[in-house]
């Protein structure tokens, strides 16, 4: 697949990466330590989601709502991926959770017993990766093989 995630989408999946690592109502160092490097990795600054801590009460649905592009949407799924499984357990809500939403997204379903978390953010920051000139980076994208 190729393609590119515009900046504003970019931004919509930080905060969906957000929402997610809120769920538990605390945001701990493993996901901020995510959390800055997708921001860094899109090129965004800190000042654009605001503190982590501070609840984004968007429902993450509406969120994904708002992107346009099957790369985007994908990636959105993936960064939500990446916030479940900094803690290194995936448990079946959250997998049946993944599965509805790529449903409804219209992009296949996820299988996230196929990668680990360190796949999966290695996959996710390049993917939301800046070129030096501030455009979106393309090419084939290993998303192909996590999204069926």
């Amino acid at each position: 697949m190729s393609g590119k995630i515009s900046k504003k989408e970019a931004l919509i999946i930080v905060k969906g990466a957000i929402r997610m690592a809120q769920q538990d109502h605390k945001v701990v160092q493993k996901e901020t330590e995510l959390l800055e490097q997708l921001l860094a990795s899109a090129g965004l600054h800190p000042s654009e989601v605001g503190d982590f801590n501070q609840p984004i009460t968007e429902d993450i649905s509406k969120l994904a709502g708002q992107l346009q592009s099957k790369l985007a949407k994908q990636a959105f799924l993936l960064a939500l991926a990446c916030m479940a499984l900094v803690d290194g357990e995936l448990d079946h809500g959250e997998a049946d959770f993944f599965t509805q939403l790529a449903k409804s997204l219209g992009v296949g379903t996820i299988e996230l017993s196929r990668f680990s978390f360190a796949t999966a953010s290695a996959q996710l920051l390049k993917v939301l990766e800046i070129s030096p000139e501030g455009q979106q980076l393309q090419g084939k994208q290993v998303l192909d093989m996590d999204l069926m």
